[in-house]
């Protein structure tokens, strides 16, 4: 016997157990479940038959042929546009007409399909065109384009020292960590 199926007959000897009592609060504290548990498998029994006390995890589900070709156009559209996230996409989606839920739906569709990051889309494009690595994709320049587009938050630099950034910010009051950054900074730069 599968777990799915031990759990399910477990759950109709408790059931058993309660309708033998002479009422249901008193069976379900012999039972040891929760009264509000009791109802909700009992609708569970109406709605879907014994099927309906299995846990639901472990329910095979049946996607409808809405389901399928919503995800097939959130991913065909991720994947035309591997740098957007799923905020853009789901915005572009329902500007073209597609019904779309929200933006956290689309991140869980492409999640589900292992594409929720730009880098995975890139990954699966160079696949696909049979190249070593993603950078091979974002080298080429596309048409109409003059330069070629960078991997998105990677810094390059052709030798050290080309790229210098300082980020500097106060926290409230605090004047001595501008002074002990400028003395930092001015000591750098004096080096």
């Amino acid at each position: 016997m599968r777990v799915d199926q031990l759990i399910a007959s477990h759950r109709m000897r408790l059931l058993a157990v309660v309708q033998a009592a002479p009422s249901v609060r008193e069976g379900c504290r012999r039972a040891g479940i929760h009264h509000s548990t009791y109802y909700d498998w009992v609708r569970r029994i109406e709605a879907e038959g014994v099927e309906g006390l299995t846990p639901r995890a472990s329910r095979t589900r049946v996607a409808s042929p809405e389901r399928i070709r919503l995800e097939a156009d959130v991913v065909a559209y991720a994947l035309a546009h591997p740098a957007w996230g799923p905020d853009r996409v789901h915005d572009e989606l329902r500007r073209h007409g597609v019904q779309v839920g929200s933006v956290s739906q689309v991140w869980r569709i492409l999640r589900s399909h292992q594409l929720n990051r730009a880098g995975l889309r890139y990954q699966l494009m160079a696949v696909a065109r049979g190249l070593a690595t993603a950078d091979e994709i974002l080298s080429e320049e596309p048409a109409g384009h003059s330069r070629s587009r960078r991997w998105v938050g990677r810094l390059h630099a052709e030798a050290p020292g080309d790229l210098v950034q300082l980020d500097c910010f106060q926290i409230g009051r605090i004047k001595e960590a501008r002074a002990c950054l400028m003395d930092c900074v001015s000591g750098w730069v004096m080096a």
